[in-house]
């Protein structure tokens, strides 16, 4: 019987195949795995391809002409995407956090010795710290700076910034403290010659692209240059670059091999909504202060009473902004706003158009 089907069954199927319009025949798993072999020799001597599929855990064969596109060459291997080799790497790094298993593993995987460069980068690689450009700003620089609402009270935030490590600037959202804060901090270090580097954390990734590009066009110039960004998937730093916006999460991986170095001044955007990556990153700032005296902090809140940030720190001072109105809202009536208009004598303005 099994000689029948392998010498005269199969063939004949192949031919009716062969013969039909089908690109591509899966058959039946009816047949012996022994006979998955003459169906591979036979469709070969036809010129045919084939393949041994598995379905609902049964073996087929199946049979290809030449053109059939749904053949494939080699099978697609199983690969991690990038973001998961990052966490396993961010994970592998905490030798501390390891069990025993934990630790073979990645001693197997040291002793690769691979190639740097196909291994995700977990810190930030800021270039030296140094003083800004001395180019003077031109007029419309100058004149955009004041359009900011904070800008009157710029010689008060700064003598406060010198006078304490930690700053917190409360202010409504439409202050602009993101950009405003990071342009006179680096204006004043302009002016002094002083070494500068200023991070500036945002609480996602589109407000740090956002802002970072505001600020690039300030400059009238591309990301990298005065004004870079960190973030895992887009990254754009440069020995001229003073300035860079990145988040908390992205931000903290840092902390383990940076310690912060290379940073004058860290501007904290929106810690009031208690973001948990920007309060870990505050409990970790608060730590660093202690072996890092000339690091500033600017922590940017709107909130009633952003005092308890400074609390927190245990030092520093509050800029509050948001001031409470000391009169109470005037209740005004319908019939009240008609006097009104009647009193002011406002009345139909001519036609002009006929």
């Amino acid at each position: 019987m099994n000689h029948i089907i392998q010498d005269k069954y199969i063939p004949q199927q192949l031919l009716y195949f062969l013969a039909g319009r089908r690109c591509c025949q899966q058959f039946p798993c009816t047949f012996r795995t022994s006979e998955h072999e003459a169906f591979a020799n036979n469709a070969r001597s036809l010129g045919l391809r084939s393949q041994v599929v598995h379905v609902n855990g049964n073996s087929c064969v199946k049979v290809y002409k030449q053109a059939c596109r749904h053949y494939l060459e080699e099978p697609k291997a199983l690969v991690l995407s990038s973001g998961a080799t990052l966490h396993m790497f961010t994970l592998l790094s905490r030798k501390s956090l390891m069990g025993r298993e934990d630790l073979e593993l990645y001693a197997d995987l040291v002793s690769m010795k691979a190639n740097a460069s196909n291994l995700p980068s977990l810190h930030l690689p800021l270039p030296a710290i140094r003083p800004p450009n001395l180019r003077f700003w031109t007029e419309a620089q100058l004149n955009f700076l004041t359009t900011f609402l904070g800008h009157s009270l710029s010689d008060e935030i700064l003598q406060s910034l010198y006078a304490n490590r930690v700053i917190v600037y409360n202010a409504a959202l439409c202050w602009d403290k993101s950009v405003f804060l990071p342009l006179i901090i680096l204006d004043d270090c302009r002016n002094k010659k002083s070494n500068v580097k200023i991070m500036c954390i945002e609480r996602h990734g589109i407000l740090a692209t956002y802002n970072s590009q505001r600020m690039a066009n300030f400059f009238g110039e591309q990301l990298g240059e005065t004004v870079g960004i960190q973030l895992p998937y887009f990254s754009a730093v440069s020995s001229s670059t003073v300035i860079i916006y990145s988040t908390a999460q992205y931000f903290l991986r840092s902390l383990a091999n940076q310690q912060l170095r290379n940073i004058s001044h860290l501007v904290v955007n929106d810690v009031h909504l208690h973001d948990p990556y920007t309060d870990i990153l505050l409990s970790e700032i608060r730590m660093a202060l202690g072996s890092h005296q000339n690091l500033r902090v600017v922590l940017l809140s709107q909130m009633e009473n952003p005092k308890k940030f400074a609390d927190f720190f245990g030092e520093g001072l509050d800029l509050n902004m948001i001031k409470q109105p000391e009169v109470a809202p005037r209740v005004s009536y319908l019939n009240d706003l008609h006097s009104s208009i009647a009193l002011a004598g406002i009345h139909k303005s001519p036609d002009i158009y006929h």
